[in-house]
């Protein structure tokens, strides 16, 4: 609906000299749904560089747009700082809740490395040669507390469990748990 210019402007544009193309837009369905749709596709072109041909597919991906939501909502209410992260540590993936904890915008956390923020986040399979394999303690869900170092202020005592994922990838949940740690000494005072 509101797409409709957008996507006529880029088809022309396409058919005017482009090679390929790749768009995402709505449609309106008789019964008044809204469908995402992805079209991708190339251009062929005659001996003068006119239009001949264009191939494409296209295909809708309102499941998988309205899972993605699903999964950004929850990712964004969960009440720990979550990180997503490959072998290296690298941060592919952050919620509001860890750029308010370490106090990093999204782009910043993500052009960092976990270390960065959580130094002692995990056992160091890094520094294991490549070809040992994993064992099997390290497949497993690692929890240990630790300290953070967000951008303004003193380290920060944390709880990170860290969850093996697909694909090398790492789920890493990171709690202040400063609270906490007071309750109990508190409370151990008072004994």
């Amino acid at each position: 609906p509101e797409d409709a210019r957008r996507v006529r402007g880029e088809v022309q544009a396409t058919m005017a000299g482009e090679s390929s193309f790749e768009r995402n837009y709505r449609i309106l369905l008789p019964n008044g749904e809204v469908h995402w749709i992805a079209s991708r596709g190339r251009i062929e072109r005659d001996v003068n560089g006119k239009l001949a041909y264009m191939h494409g597919v296209s295909f809708d991906v309102t499941e998988l747009r309205e899972a993605d939501a699903m999964f950004r909502a929850a990712l964004e209410a969960a009440p720990n700082a979550i990180f997503l992260v490959d072998e290296e540590g690298a941060i592919r993936l952050v919620n509001a809740r860890a750029c308010m904890m370490f106090g990093y915008t999204f782009t910043e956390l993500e052009a960092l490395k976990l270390d960065a923020l959580v130094p002692d986040w995990r056992h160091r399979p890094d520094l294991r040669r490549r070809d040992t394999p994993t064992p099997m303690v390290e497949r497993r869900v690692l929890r240990r507390e630790t300290h953070a170092l967000p951008r303004t202020s003193t380290p920060v005592p944390v709880e990170v469990d860290v969850r093996p994922l697909k694909e090398g990838l790492l789920l890493v949940s990171v709690s202040d748990i400063s609270e906490r740690l007071g309750a109990e000494r508190e409370s151990a005072q008072q004994r």
